[in-house]
């Protein structure tokens, strides 16, 4: 997990706001990256933060239904997917 400065508020309002955010490299540090893992689904970011348009491009925020997120910090190891219907 990146450590973020509090000195952006928008990071401090997630937190306030009991909303858990987490990052998903899609680079040499990991050894499998799914890019069109979340095609298809709205970028919220905009709305909730229009007032931040410099971070667009680095930051995306979506509610997808089935995520599964699972973050070892003590290893680093972080997967992510989403459940198969029915499942």
């Amino acid at each position: 997990m990146p450590e973020l400065s509090y000195g952006s508020h928008m990071f401090q309002d997630l937190v306030e706001a009991g909303i858990f955010y987490c990052a998903l490299w899609g680079d040499d540090r990991t050894a499998a990256w799914q890019e069109s893992l979340f095609d298809g689904l709205p970028d919220l970011f905009p709305e909730i933060c229009p007032e931040s348009a410099e971070l667009f491009s680095m930051i995306r925020v979506t509610e997808p239904e089935n995520l599964w997120y699972w973050n070892n910090e003590q290893t680093g190891e972080t997967l992510c997917g989403f459940l198969r219907k029915g499942k």
